[in-house]
């Protein structure tokens, strides 16, 4: 083994220096210099002038906002001409009224009334009577009233009727009464009537419910106030098993009527 490895190692020496020789065979062969041939000269490289860069800008600095701003001047405004208003038209004055309206009033006058049919037919009653018609009123508005009503009534004969009546009336007025200077004061009326019956010829007295329904005005003549009325009233008279009696009838009132 020891020869083998020196073997080896002469054979590795030999290969190297074979190969400079080997090299050298093949490297190309210069030839040798001609001497009619002109002179080679070396160009001499020429500098090639750069061109000029842009020289670097200092930074601009905006100066710093001043503590108090200039005043801008705004434009002019230019005002339109002033618009002047057509002349007013000059409204009558009104003198205030010194009437106020009411708030208490009371209404007194005649009356005559008709029966739709003989009272009483066992009675000579007749069926026209006249009477006496009046009326206190609470005005809880200027347009209503409520009043209590006292009225009395005759019916002449051979056997003579006579009527007490007595209630709640209840009074609208459809117009007039915003102005104390109105002519005409149109109303309608409602009441809830008692009436007390008495013959002459009998003793005791009747009790009939009576409802009266009214339409009417009121009119003024120099300052003072007047009223007339027209009425229907619906009433009987009854007592137990009796049949009953009516005694409904018309009734035309006039008279004063006087508020404060």
């Amino acid at each position: 083994m020891h020869r083998s490895m020196q073997s080896s190692a002469l054979v590795f020496s030999f290969a190297f220096s074979l190969v400079p020789a080997f090299a050298l065979a093949q490297a190309p062969q210069t030839p040798p210099p001609d001497a009619s041939a002109p002179p080679v000269t070396t160009a001499v490289p020429v500098p090639v002038p750069l061109p000029e860069l842009p020289q670097a800008q200092p930074p601009i600095t905006q100066p710093p906002p001043p503590t108090n701003p200039p005043m801008v001047q705004q434009p002019a405004v230019v005002m339109p001409p002033p618009v002047v208003p057509p002349p007013a038209v000059a409204q009558p004055v009104v003198a205030p009224h010194n009437e106020k309206f009411p708030t208490r009033s009371w209404r007194l006058g005649p009356s005559i009334q008709t029966f739709l049919y003989d009272p009483f037919p066992y009675q000579r009653v007749s069926r026209v009577g006249t009477g006496l018609f009046g009326v206190y009123e609470f005005y809880l508005k200027p347009s209503f009233a409520i009043g209590i009503n006292l009225s009395y009534r005759l019916f002449p004969g051979e056997t003579r009727l006579h009527q007490v009546g007595y209630g709640l009336m209840l009074k609208h007025y459809l117009a007039g009464m915003n102005s104390p200077d109105s002519v005409f004061m149109p109303f309608v009326e409602y009441g809830l009537l008692l009436q007390i019956n008495k013959l002459s010829n009998r003793q005791g007295t009747g009790t009939a419910h009576d409802t009266r329904l009214s339409v009417g005005t009121d009119f003024r003549i120099a300052k003072k106030i007047f009223f007339v009325e027209a009425s229907y009233h619906y009433s009987r008279l009854g007592l137990f098993e009796q049949p009953g009696e009516p005694l409904h009838n018309l009734e035309f009132d006039i008279g004063y009527r006087h508020p404060w």
